[in-house]
């Protein structure tokens, strides 16, 4: 049984990355329950956030390289919803060092609830772009000031969105990995729902590491599944870079992940989540509102 939710009622969590998909999913969850959104992002003018302002939040600039300015951004805040990434230059290096300011100035401002985005079975995973957040975790557990929850999604169903590294298209439903490999996966939606929950009851959600996945599927059946929804035929087939191992040759962080999707991959108890938390988004959910006849 869940605990009681606390009143949200003048309680500011800071979310970073509100203009992408995962903090934009954690700051609508949030809005949703009546807490207070400060969105942190690089351009307060831009349309997004712009959006984002209409919607309520408060939008502010901070680095998380720079301590001064997460100082500024955390004041008065009561959570920290962080996701931390390695997409500018010499920040694989970096990374650890962002989640680590991040967790210092918490607990110098008092924030009470730190939720962090890892990524699925962090601690098994053996090059930095993955490791990295486990380094991460490990330092936000030692700050016994600063209760705190740690969400590890599996794949995104979003990396085969329109326009992604995975977009399905010419009738070919595509995989890193052989087609009959499962692999665990969720929605960005859901990981905002459960670190509003996180952020709502603070003392259930204290300590605990979230393997998070909604479904456990093989390219074969989700294919079967985009069939099903659009009324056109769909085959899984693997990428011809990752099967002739091109990506490897290079050394791309994809052929690292997939690597990992193949052993040891993910780790969630999808029966045991599913049971938790019965809303989760389905792979036919998430086809049916990305490439169905009313998708847009």
């Amino acid at each position: 049984m869940s605990s009681p939710s606390i009143d949200p009622t003048g309680k500011t969590i800071v979310v970073f990355g509100i203009t992408g998909k995962q903090g934009g999913a954690a700051a609508q969850a949030l809005l949703d329950k009546g807490f207070k959104v400060r969105g942190v992002t690089r351009d307060v003018n831009s349309s997004k956030s712009k959006a984002w302002a209409d919607k309520g939040a408060e939008l502010v600039t901070a680095n998380l390289n720079d301590t001064k300015t997460l100082e500024n951004a955390f004041d008065g805040a009561y959570g920290v919803f962080l996701i931390t990434d390695h997409s500018e230059s010499g920040a694989v290096e970096k990374e650890i060092q962002k989640g680590k300011n991040t967790a210092d100035v918490a607990v110098a401002k008092n924030v009470k609830h730190l939720v962090f985005t890892s990524v699925g079975n962090a601690g098994a995973a053996k090059f930095p772009e993955f490791y990295n957040k486990y380094e991460i975790e490990q330092y936000i557990a030692k700050k016994s000031e600063l209760t705190n929850t740690v969400i590890r999604p599996a794949n995104f169903f979003e990396n085969y969105a329109k326009g992604s590294s995975f977009t399905p298209k010419d009738g070919v439903f595509p995989s890193a990995n052989a087609p009959e490999k499962r692999i665990q996966a969720v929605g960005c939606r859901d990981i905002g729902l459960i670190a509003a929950e996180a952020f709502a009851h603070p003392d259930e959600y204290n300590g605990q590491v979230i393997e998070l996945s909604a479904e456990e599927l093989d390219h074969y059946e989700i294919a079967e599944i985009l069939t099903k929804v659009t009324g056109k035929k769909w085959q899984a087939k693997q990428m011809w870079a990752f099967k002739y191992g091109i990506l490897s040759l290079i050394g791309s962080k994809y052929a690292k992940m997939a690597k990992f999707w193949e052993n040891p991959g993910y780790c969630g108890d999808v029966k045991a989540l599913r049971a938790k938390y019965p809303w989760l988004q389905t792979w036919e959910e998430y086809i049916t509102e990305t490439y169905g006849p009313e998708a847009k």
